[in-house]
C-alpha cells in the first residue's frame, strides 16, 4: 500500500481519499529542512515540539503541505482505515463529556493532552481501528522487562484509552520481536474503576494472547490497580486459547482467539485459517470446513464429522451449526464468544 497523506485547509480537514488527503498551507520557497524526492520537507510540531519522523517525512508539493497520515498518530489524532471502503475516517472527541482513567470528568477532552501522557509511560500513539466491527483504541507498547515489571504501565495506559470512548481497548504488548495483546471491552473497564463489578469479574473480562502469555500459563499473575493511584493487587492472566482441528484431528484448522494479528487467528482475514480463500479457512464456502454442503464443514446443518474444539489438548466440542450434535458450539457469533471467554 502506498503513503497515505493528509491535506488540510486552515487547519481543517476537508476531503478524505485513499491516495490523500488535502491540507493547505503556504510554503516558503526555501527548504529549512531539506528534500525528499526532489520535495522540499515541513517540519511537524504539536504544541510546539517536533513530531519524531520514522518515514516518509511531510513535504511541499505543488504550493500545499502534504503529511503521511501515520504522522496523524504521532500528533495524537485517532483515525481508523476502512480497507475494504477504501476509506480513513477521523475522529473527533472535541467538546465530548468523556470518562476519565480516574473516575472524574472532562466537558472537553484533548486527545493530544492524552496521547502524551500514554506515550510519557511508553506506548506508541493511538490508533482507532475497526476490527471486526468493534472500534478498538489501540496502543503499541515496547517491552521494558516483562510483562510483570511492565504491567503496572500497560494497565494505567488502558485506563487512558477509556477517554477515546472506544468498544474496546488494547495494548500490543512487544516483547522479543514478538506481538502480545492485551484486551477489555471497555466499558467492563469503566465498571471496574467505578467498583461497580469485582477485580474477579474484571479478570475474566481481559482477554490476552501471544506468546509471552503462553509461556505464562494460567499459574502466573500480573500486577494492577484498582486505578490509576491505588495499591497494587496480583490480576491473574488469562491465555490459553481454543483451536480447531478437522474431525480426525489430522488436520489443524488454526486458533479460536480474537486476536485478528495472531497469523494463527480463525479472525486474522489476511491469515491462513481466518481468509475466505484458504483451504484450510471455516470462512471458505467452497472449502472442506466451510462449505454448506461438506460432511466436514463447521456450516453445514447436517454435517456428523465437523470441526473439532480443542483446549489443553482436550475435545471440548465440535464447531457446528447442527445443534443435533452434543457439545454443539456455532460458528455463528463465534468471535463474541471468543471475547467472552477471554480467548
Amino acid at each position: 500500500m502506498g503513503t497515505l497523506w493528509v491535506m488540510t485547509m486552515k487547519k481543517k480537514i476537508i476531503l478524505i481519499v485513499f491516495a490523500s488527503f488535502m491540507i493547505m498551507s503556504v510554503v516558503s520557497a526555501a527548504s529549512l529542512w531539506g528534500t525528499y524526492k526532489g520535495n522540499q520537507i515541513i517540519r511537524l510540531t504539536v504544541d510546539h515540539k517536533p513530531i519524531n519522523v520514522s518515514d516518509v517525512p511531510a513535504i511541499s508539493y505543488n504550493g500545499r503541505t502534504m503529511v503521511p497520515i501515520y504522522l496523524l498518530k504521532e500528533a495524537g489524532i485517532s483515525y481508523s482505515w476502512d480497507a475494504k471502503n477504501q476509506t480513513v475516517n477521523l475522529v473527533s472527541h472535541n467538546g465530548k463529556e468523556t470518562i476519565l482513567g480516574n473516575n472524574t470528568k472532562a466537558s472537553a477532552f484533548n486527545p493530544t493532552e492524552r496521547t502524551n501522557e500514554i506515550m510519557a509511560l511508553g506506548g506508541t500513539g493511538v490508533s482507532i481501528m475497526n476490527i471486526s466491527g468493534s472500534s478498538t483504541a489501540m496502543v503499541f507498547f515496547n517491552a521494558k522487562s516483562d510483562i510483570n515489571g511492565d504491567w503496572d504501565a500497560i494497565y494505567k495506559i488502558l485506563t487512558l484509552l477509556i477517554d477515546f470512548d472506544s468498544q474496546y481497548s488494547r495494548v500490543v504488548y512487544g516483547f522479543n520481536g514478538q506481538d502480545n495483546t492485551i484486551e477489555v471491552l471497555t466499558s467492563k473497564l469503566v465498571d471496574y474503576q467505578k467498583g461497580k463489578i469485582t477485580e474477579e469479574q474484571f479478570i475474566n473480562s481481559l482477554t490476552t494472547a501471544g506468546p509471552v502469555f503462553s509461556e505464562i500459563g494460567n499459574s502466573r499473575q500480573a500486577n494492577s490497580s484498582n486505578n490509576t493511584n491505588s495499591n497494587n493487587s496480583n490480576l491473574p492472566v488469562v491465555v490459553t486459547a481454543p483451536e480447531l482441528f478437522s474431525n480426525d484431528g489430522k488436520t489443524y484448522l488454526g486458533k479460536i482467539t480474537s486476536n485478528t494479528f495472531d497469523s494463527d487467528s480463525i479472525f486474522n482475514e489476511f491469515g491462513t485459517y481466518g481468509s475466505k480463500f484458504q483451504s484450510k479457512s471455516i470462512w471458505n464456502e467452497f472449502g472442506d470446513y466451510g462449505s454448506e454442503f461438506s460432511n466436514k464443514s463447521a456450516f453445514n446443518e447436517f454435517a456428523t464429522k465437523p470441526p473439532l474444539v480443542v483446549l489443553d489438548g482436550k475435545t471440548i466440542g465440535y464447531l457446528t451449526i447442527n445443534d443435533k450434535v452434543k457439545n454443539a458450539i456455532s460458528p455463528i457469533g463465534l468471535l463474541t464468544w471468543a471475547k467472552n471467554n477471554g480467548y
